[in-house]
């Protein structure tokens, strides 16, 4: 039951009546303007609705009911003209301002009628005490957030100063205060709600009302969501019990929220308080256009979000050496420098929807297992080589970036970290079997090439082959292309060559004359003339150097594409037309010609070694010697 007494012992001043009314086509609608002190709120009420407030109070109140002012009758016809019902008007203004005066503590019909517990402070808190008796065992038990309105936690306040009993004399027992106090003091997890617009139909505005946090004996986990620091009282009583801190929607600078007992001037020092308990902070969604060193005083932090703010670099994270998962998602950061120094602990990252461009500054976060850059600016594959050094990284989203669309994009950005290709999680899914063999195939090509490289017996055609002859330029466009082979001819190198299709070959080589066999194809045989090989760096090309062409026959490009061959080649072939060349050119012919004795050009994945393997196909009853390099 709310009570006409304030804090003083003096009756409070309220003022009730009818401002105005709407004719609508059947009926009219009333509006009642209440004022309790400096707070104001409208109720817009039909006539049949005072009515049965008149007669449930002259049923339950009779008595004082006898000194109320007289209640206008009902009137069936005329009672929608202008001139009756502002004469009504005037009537219902009088018979509630008097029920006022009759009443030191309204009843509950009144109460409601008038909107008390939204607006009122003992409406508010009787309202939420019964709410409590009925549920709040259950809250505690479950651990939930309880979520409270700044307006409600203000009410709290308030009405623990009033000079009152908890129940009133005569009022029901769930209503008593006591039950709203003992809630409160054992609650663990609460959210606060606030808003910087009126209230309801009132002129009161959350984020203008001071709140205070001490009643919360045991509070561990807070959340605040768009309310007004400045009006935060309280704060220094949680700092050394805080476990959870979030606050959206309300700050501009974190010092702002956990100190604001210190002028903004003052520098923090030693004798800062802080945080002490406190391991999860987030301010995702705030104005911060900085990390500013209010940061410091959650010296136990472990998790960090930042997301949804204007940050442009990282500061002041020095100190904070539990730190191991910071979220900077959808800031503004263009730029990482060296930022091992400032978080080296970090195991999660998350940085999508920045602007960052290049991730050295990643590559020495040694304990690093998630790392999240979607939607970023990153272009080029080679700044993803600055994470292969890794040893820890599991998950890395690199999705909606613009290297994403190169071609072969996930077996390229995979195959950087060598060996870990088949542990890394990348775009939120595992390497895939035919992912893996491509990878392991060229890391077995690029071994051997090194190797090749690097000895004088590397070179997988004879040291006797025939200089390239001069040809036109139309002549050296790339005819064909390889992934999953190494030929050399280190005499005559050539530079590697462009694009290509995708296909699967067999490819074997005796003396001076290369076999291709298009694996599990039935298309026309390859018959070509090769004068030398080379095989080029990062997509192993092989050029040619030397066509020998019967006639002037324009090229037909054909296209072969088969899914059952180990060696994973890129090929696109040329055709021409058949002509001999003589003893010295080399012979591009298909395997079915060779008569099956042709030595056979073997990957690392096959021979088990460290380099290719040229040897007979003795498997298949030929009797040429081995080769190898």
């Amino acid at each position: 039951m709310a009570s006409l007494i304030d804090e003083t012992g003096r009756r409070r001043i309220i003022n009730i009546r009818v401002a105005g009314f709407e004719i609508s086509e059947d009926h009219t609608t009333y509006l009642i303007e209440v004022q309790i002190d400096s707070v104001k709120w409208q109720v817009k009420r039909r006539f049949k609705e005072f009515h049965y407030l008149h007669e449930t109070l002259c049923r339950d109140r009779a008595t004082e009911m006898k000194s109320v002012a007289k209640f206008p009758p009902k009137k069936s016809i005329g009672h929608l003209t202008v001139k009756f019902v502002q004469d009504r008007q005037k009537r219902l203004s009088a018979y509630l301002q008097s029920l006022v005066t009759v009443f030191d503590r309204p009843p509950q019909p009144f109460t409601n009628f008038l909107h008390w517990e939204r607006y009122e402070i003992q409406g508010i808190t009787g309202s939420l005490t019964e709410y409590l008796f009925e549920k709040g065992d259950l809250w505690l038990e479950r651990g939930y957030p309880f979520e409270f309105s700044i307006l409600q936690l203000y009410a709290i306040n308030q009405r623990m100063r009033l000079p009152a009993p908890t129940c009133e004399l005569g009022s029901s027992f769930k209503s008593d205060f006591g039950h709203l106090l003992d809630f409160i003091s054992q609650l663990e997890s609460v959210k606060l709600t606030g808003s910087d617009r009126r209230y309801g139909r009132s002129n009161l505005v959350p984020d203008s009302l001071h709140y205070d946090l001490s009643p919360f004996k045991r509070l561990l986990r807070l959340q605040l969501v768009q309310v007004n620091p400045d009006r935060l009282v309280g704060a220094e009583h949680l700092r050394a019990r805080l476990l959870t801190l979030s606050v959206r929607a309300s700050v501009h600078s974190i010092r702002q929220l956990l100190l604001p007992e210190w002028p903004p001037h003052r520098q923090l020092g030693p004798d800062a308080p802080v945080y002490s308990a406190c391991t999860s902070a987030d301010f995702s969604d705030n104005g911060l256009s900085e990390i500013d060193a209010g940061v410091k005083l959650m010296p136990r932090l472990k998790r960090l979000r930042l997301k949804g703010n204007s940050i442009a670099r990282l500061d002041n994270l020095d100190e904070l050496e539990h730190l191991a998962e910071l979220d900077l998602s959808k800031n503004s950061i263009t730029k990482l420098d060296s930022v091992h120094l400032l978080v080296g602990n970090l195991k999660e990252l998350e940085l999508a929807n920045n602007r960052l461009t290049g991730l050295e500054g990643l590559s020495r976060l040694y304990g690093l297992v998630t790392l999240g850059l979607r939607a970023n600016l990153i272009s080029d594959l080679s700044e993803v080589a600055h994470l292969a050094n890794l040893p820890l990284l599991a998950r890395l989203i690199l999705a909606d970036n613009p290297l994403t669309q190169l071609a072969d994009y996930r077996v390229r950005a995979l195959q950087l970290f060598d060996s870990r290709a088949s542990e890394l999680v990348l775009d939120d899914e595992p390497a895939t079997a035919k992912e893996l063999d491509t990878i392991a195939v060229l890391q077995a090509i690029r071994r051997s090439r090194e190797l090749s490289l690097s000895s004088s017996s590397a070179a997988v055609v004879a040291s006797s082959c025939s200089p390239p002859a001069v040809l036109p330029p139309a002549a050296l466009q790339p005819p064909f292309r390889c992934q999953g082979v190494l030929l050399a001819c280190p005499q005559h190198p050539l530079p590697p060559l462009s694009q290509g299709c995708h296909a699967k070959v067999d490819i074997s080589i005796e003396k001076q004359v290369l076999i291709v066999k298009p694996t599990g194809s039935t298309r026309s045989q390859l018959t070509r003339n090769f004068n030398r090989l080379q095989s080029g760096w990062f997509d192993f090309d092989i050029g040619i150097q030397r066509l020998s062409i019967a006639n002037d026959q324009p090229m037909e490009r054909e296209r072969y594409y088969s899914e059952q061959s180990e060696l994973t080649c890129q090929a696109e072939v040329d055709t021409y037309s058949e002509m001999s060349t003589g003893a010295d050119a080399p012979e591009l012919i298909t395997q079915s010609e060779t008569g099956g004795n042709a030595p056979e050009l073997r990957t690392q994945l096959e021979t088990g070694g460290d380099a290719p393997e040229l040897r007979t196909q003795s498997e298949r009853g030929g009797d040429a010697p081995e080769l190898r390099t």
